[in-house]
Protein backbone atom coordinates (compact mmCIF):
# COMPACT_ATOMS: atom_id res chain seq x y z
CA UNK A 1 0.00 0.00 0.00
CA UNK A 2 2.41 2.37 0.78
CA UNK A 3 4.49 1.82 -2.39
CA UNK A 4 1.61 2.07 -4.65
CA UNK A 5 0.72 5.60 -3.14
CA UNK A 6 4.19 6.67 -3.77
CA UNK A 7 4.67 4.41 -7.04
CA UNK A 8 5.57 7.59 -9.04
CA UNK A 9 8.33 8.44 -7.18
CA UNK A 10 9.49 4.61 -7.16
CA UNK A 11 9.42 4.18 -10.90
CA UNK A 12 11.15 7.50 -11.55
CA UNK A 13 13.88 6.81 -8.71
CA UNK A 14 14.78 3.04 -9.97
CA UNK A 15 14.38 3.85 -13.39
CA UNK A 16 11.62 1.43 -13.97
CA UNK A 17 9.31 1.36 -16.94
CA UNK A 18 6.12 -0.55 -15.88
CA UNK A 19 5.53 -1.27 -12.31
CA UNK A 20 2.63 -3.79 -11.58
CA UNK A 21 1.18 -5.45 -8.06
CA UNK A 22 -0.51 -8.67 -7.93
CA UNK A 23 -0.94 -11.17 -5.36
CA UNK A 24 0.87 -14.22 -6.54
CA UNK A 25 4.54 -14.18 -8.38
CA UNK A 26 4.88 -14.52 -12.01
CA UNK A 27 5.55 -17.69 -13.18
CA UNK A 28 8.45 -17.50 -15.60
CA UNK A 29 9.89 -13.96 -17.53
CA UNK A 30 11.49 -12.38 -14.71
CA UNK A 31 15.28 -11.64 -14.38
CA UNK A 32 15.40 -10.99 -10.87
CA UNK A 33 13.78 -11.75 -7.53
CA UNK A 34 14.45 -9.19 -4.34
CA UNK A 35 12.97 -10.49 -1.22
CA UNK A 36 12.71 -8.14 1.86
CA UNK A 37 10.96 -8.23 4.87
CA UNK A 38 7.39 -8.94 3.60
CA UNK A 39 6.98 -8.36 0.32
CA UNK A 40 9.12 -9.61 -2.72
CA UNK A 41 9.21 -8.21 -6.06
CA UNK A 42 10.26 -9.97 -9.11
CA UNK A 43 12.38 -7.44 -11.63
CA UNK A 44 11.76 -7.96 -15.42
CA UNK A 45 14.60 -7.49 -18.06
CA UNK A 46 12.95 -7.65 -21.27
CA UNK A 47 13.13 -4.17 -21.80
CA UNK A 48 16.53 -1.52 -21.10
CA UNK A 49 18.47 -4.00 -18.92
CA UNK A 50 21.24 -6.20 -20.64
CA UNK A 51 21.52 -9.61 -18.79
CA UNK A 52 25.23 -9.41 -19.42
CA UNK A 53 26.17 -5.58 -18.26
CA UNK A 54 23.89 -6.62 -15.00
CA UNK A 55 26.15 -9.99 -14.21
CA UNK A 56 29.00 -8.21 -14.56
CA UNK A 57 27.84 -5.56 -12.26
CA UNK A 58 26.97 -8.17 -9.67
CA UNK A 59 30.41 -9.69 -10.42
CA UNK A 60 32.13 -7.00 -9.37
CA UNK A 61 30.14 -6.50 -6.37
CA UNK A 62 30.34 -10.26 -5.60
CA UNK A 63 33.99 -9.69 -5.86
CA UNK A 64 34.18 -6.81 -2.75
CA UNK A 65 31.78 -8.95 -0.64
CA UNK A 66 34.36 -11.93 -1.00
CA UNK A 67 37.43 -9.36 -0.18
CA UNK A 68 35.61 -8.46 2.94
CA UNK A 69 34.43 -11.99 3.64
CA UNK A 70 38.29 -13.28 3.93
CA UNK A 71 39.09 -10.29 5.82
CA UNK A 72 36.64 -11.37 8.64
CA UNK A 73 37.29 -14.54 8.31
CA UNK A 74 41.16 -14.39 8.86
CA UNK A 75 40.35 -12.33 11.69
CA UNK A 76 38.54 -14.39 13.32
CA UNK A 77 40.85 -17.54 12.50
CA UNK A 78 43.58 -15.63 14.48
CA UNK A 79 44.19 -16.74 18.00
CA UNK A 80 44.91 -13.35 19.29
CA UNK A 81 42.35 -11.66 18.04
CA UNK A 82 39.66 -14.08 19.54
CA UNK A 83 41.88 -14.21 22.85
CA UNK A 84 42.23 -10.41 23.10
CA UNK A 85 38.99 -8.72 21.95
CA UNK A 86 36.35 -8.14 23.97
CA UNK A 87 33.74 -10.34 23.46
CA UNK A 88 31.14 -8.20 22.18
CA UNK A 89 34.25 -7.23 19.72
CA UNK A 90 34.23 -11.14 18.72
CA UNK A 91 30.68 -11.93 18.32
CA UNK A 92 29.94 -8.19 15.73
CA UNK A 93 32.86 -9.59 14.40
CA UNK A 94 31.15 -13.08 13.40
CA UNK A 95 28.04 -11.47 12.30
CA UNK A 96 29.84 -9.62 9.88
CA UNK A 97 30.79 -12.54 8.54
CA UNK A 98 27.12 -13.95 8.56
CA UNK A 99 25.87 -11.17 6.81
CA UNK A 100 28.63 -11.23 4.43
CA UNK A 101 28.08 -14.78 3.57
CA UNK A 102 24.37 -14.47 3.08
CA UNK A 103 25.32 -11.09 0.76
CA UNK A 104 27.43 -13.47 -1.29
CA UNK A 105 25.11 -16.43 -1.59
CA UNK A 106 22.10 -13.86 -2.84
CA UNK A 107 24.68 -12.28 -4.92
CA UNK A 108 25.65 -15.56 -6.28
CA UNK A 109 21.82 -16.42 -6.98
CA UNK A 110 21.27 -13.73 -8.67
CA UNK A 111 24.18 -14.30 -10.88
CA UNK A 112 22.54 -17.77 -11.55
CA UNK A 113 19.22 -16.50 -12.77
CA UNK A 114 20.40 -14.22 -15.14
CA UNK A 115 23.12 -16.78 -16.50
CA UNK A 116 20.05 -19.32 -16.96
CA UNK A 117 17.74 -16.36 -18.36
CA UNK A 118 20.69 -15.42 -20.52
CA UNK A 119 21.42 -18.47 -21.92
CA UNK A 120 17.46 -19.95 -22.37
CA UNK A 121 17.00 -16.95 -24.84
CA UNK A 122 20.00 -18.12 -26.64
Amino acid sequence: VVLESHIRYVTALAGLGEVSFADTAPGEGFGMRVVVEGAEAYLSYDRGVDPAEEIDRLAKRLAKVEVELERAVSKLAGESFIAKAPPDVVEKERAKQRELEDKRNKLDEQIKALKAQREGRS
